[in-house]
């Protein structure tokens, strides 16, 4: 009886860790505008492409859902999160893009 109320123990509390970190990760969504361009040469390993705001801040970002080639070198703004464990390398924080906008100039 002891054995199977510390496996129903240890099941809540690994369900329960993995929807904290899901409620953590969704808190870091984001809505920045600036210049969309693809990575070229870098120090650092991640990301296709880059963000460059009007006050010079710069992001490595990346999308599984969207073409970011189709927006080279335009003005976006883009919404998402910012990806755990980075920067790294001496690089940029790291956007995971869900949705991007061309600005109207």
């Amino acid at each position: 009886m002891k054995k199977i109320f510390l496996i129903l123990f240890a099941s809540l509390m690994l369900v329960s860790c993995s929807s904290t970190d899901k409620i953590e990760r969704e808190s870091h969504s984001f809505n920045y505008a600036g210049t969309l361009a693809p990575l070229e040469m870098s120090i650092w390993m991640y990301g296709t492409h880059t963000l460059t705001t009007e006050n010079g801040s710069f992001y490595a970002v990346k999308s599984d859902a969207i073409d970011l080639n189709e927006y080279n070198n335009k003005s976006v703004e883009i919404q998402g999160n910012l990806i755990e464990g980075y920067p790294v390398d001496s690089g940029p924080e790291y956007l995971d893009v869900k949705a991007i906008k061309v600005m109207e100039n």
